[in-house]
């Protein structure tokens, strides 16, 4: 909670700048009370003038009721004051009117933040979206692509020209690839890699809503036998190159190295990104993969054969919300976004909220969008065995013979904090890797601060990530 206001000071000596915050913790920790009544306060003689005091102010309940008193209304403009001076009662009114705007103003901040499954259930950072202004990016015009799959699928590509070779950015299951462009960060990993002159190319597969696919059925190795080959191919048809570079996160990661072992052709290094070939998940979705949680949403008509990360405004919708408000997430996390809730009870903790901005909070309904229930059988089956398997669970991907076609340079990276694959999910794929190849195509790296998609959205990735993707990717000019 924010404030800024103008102070005049006594005896017309001109105004000063005061500006404070609140922290609203909203954990079982804290205190609702002591969050409301502390603020963090500067005094300036200007926005951007010195800092002449700060401190903390500090309210108690006899502060409060007698600082409600104290609010008054002056007429600073000629007709004001002509109000008040012929039609005194006029401006008792107006007084009033203002005085309640302020209050439901504050009441609707604070029950915003503690108002629990209330404040689930109204999705204000919904409500709030529309109002979200943007800011052009700095990066080339991009240009669509449309590719029609051979099984009656599609995907679509997205690309930012450069003069550098060509690089393809997946991101992760129900992600929207325009969440690397996401203009609510100072720098996104598009702009990053355009600064660099890279060729950028997002991929929406199908298990994004802007792949223009329909929300059919299909599986995980659907993605990795249609999506990929023909997304490589439109690439290097496009630019007239040999080969391409890869950066693809979550299942878009574990579906390219699936594909790259069914022996697809023309990419020259890969950075993979949390989920890879032998996935360690938490203890929720291990117990949602052996109750068949996936099958049983299926057997449901209310579901109609998938799932919407974003809220609507059914009742169904809502009864949706309830039931995920009771669903645990990690210390920390809880919050009263829908998008967060539905995330985190059907994926599993997909973010660390400290690395989200307020703006990048907003807007994760833009990010997300509605996926097929059918592929969460094969992940269901994938988490129960520990690695890659077909959509019966045969072992079909991790043999002797297709370990050669990843026989090139892969980058791994993971964040030390994420709970939905844990880091050693990596560490796994990495030594089945060097058991079979030459040990040094491979490397990894652990980024302390981060969980899983902030990796790419957090507010201060621009400067703690993109270098480090930067950097591997020009060891492979």
């Amino acid at each position: 909670m924010v404030y800024d206001l103008r102070l005049e000071r006594a005896q017309g000596r001109g105004e000063l700048q005061l500006r404070g915050h609140k922290r609203l913790h909203q954990t079982a920790q804290s205190s609702s009370w002591t969050d409301l009544t502390t603020l963090y306060v500067e005094v300036r003689e200007r926005a951007d003038g010195p800092l002449l005091a700060q401190g903390i102010a500090t309210l108690t309940l006899d502060d409060l009721l007698k600082q409600l008193t104290t609010l008054k209304m002056e007429a600073v403009t000629p007709l004001a004051r002509q109000v008040q001076d012929h039609l005194p009662g006029l401006m008792d009114t107006i007084h009033l009117l203002y005085l309640e705007q302020f209050a439901g103003f504050f009441g609707m901040t604070v029950f915003q933040a503690y108002g629990g499954l209330l404040s689930c259930l109204n999705d204000f950072p919904g409500k709030a979206l529309p109002q979200w202004a943007g800011r052009a990016l700095k990066a080339p015009a991009p240009e669509q692509h449309r590719v029609p799959l051979d099984d009656g699928f599609s995907i679509r590509l997205t690309r930012y020209r450069g003069t550098k070779g060509p690089v393809i950015l997946a991101p992760g299951f129900s992600i929207r690839a325009s969440s690397f462009a996401t203009d609510t960060v100072d720098e996104n990993l598009v702009e990053a890699l355009c600064r660099e002159g890279y060729d950028v190319w997002l991929l929406d597969y199908r298990g994004s809503i802007d792949s223009g696919s329909p929300l059919q059925p299909y599986t995980i190795s659907d993605i990795a036998r249609h999506d990929w080959p023909a997304a490589v191919r439109h690439v290097l048809d496009q630019t007239g190159r040999p080969d391409l570079q890869v950066i693809a996160h979550c299942v878009g990661s574990m579906t390219l190295l699936m594909a790259l072992l069914d022996g697809m052709p023309g990419v020259r290094s890969v950075i993979a990104s949390q989920l890879t070939l032998h996935p360690i998940t938490n203890w929720l979705n291990d117990l949602k993969s052996e109750l068949g949680v996936s099958r049983l949403l299926q057997e449901r008509p209310e579901f109609d054969g998938h799932v919407d990360f974003v809220p609507g405004d059914s009742d169904f919708d809502r009864q949706l919300d309830a039931v995920l408000w009771g669903v645990p997430v990690p210390e920390g996390e809880a919050c009263k976004n829908p998008v967060c809730r539905r995330l985190f009870a059907i994926m599993g903790p997909s973010y660390r909220h400290d690395q989200l901005n307020h703006a990048t909070h907003t807007a994760l309904s833009r990010m997300v969008g509605p996926v097929s229930l059918r592929p969460f059988d094969q992940l269901s089956l994938i988490m129960q065995k520990g690695h890659v398997v077909d959509p019966l669970g045969h072992e079909r991907y991790l043999t002797p013979e297709r370990a050669r076609h990843l026989a090139l340079p892969i980058h791994f990276i993971a964040g030390a904090r994420n709970q939905l694959f844990l880091p050693e999910t990596s560490l796994r794929t990495l030594a089945w890797l060097r058991g079979h190849n030459d040990p040094g195509l491979y490397t990894r790296q652990l980024f302390k601060d981060y969980a899983h998609m902030d990796l790419f959205i957090g507010k201060n990735a621009a400067t703690e990530v993109y270098p480090q993707l930067i950097k591997v990717l020009n060891r492979h000019p």
